[in-house]
């Protein structure tokens, strides 16, 4: 009788190694689908334009001084910097992906 246990604790141990070899497999796979997804030059360009809309839609109207004049928001040189800084984070980033 105890073997009998013995032998379904054995079998059901297999199984589980099994099935933690599988999921570990299956996860290993979807992240590597998720990776080379998530780096194609489409994905960062939609990241990218999408974080400039918002970036666009949520800066606060130019204000005026006192002598009614616009102030000067960042320089073109300012921006371009920026710019690519987002992608060189954007590149970091789905590396990890």
């Amino acid at each position: 009788m105890v073997a009998h246990f013995d032998h379904q604790i054995a079998a059901v141990e297999q199984q589980l190694r099994r099935r933690k070899a599988a999921v570990k497999f299956q996860s290993c796979k979807v992240m590597k689908t998720t990776r080379r997804n998530l780096a194609t030059p489409t994905a960062l360009c939609v990241a990218f334009g999408s974080g400039f809309a918002v970036g666009e839609m949520t800066t606060p109207p130019k204000q005026r001084n006192t002598a009614g004049e616009v102030e000067q928001g960042p320089s073109p040189l300012v921006k371009v910097l920026r710019v690519i800084a987002s992608v060189q984070t954007a590149t970091t980033i789905a590396k990890y992906f």
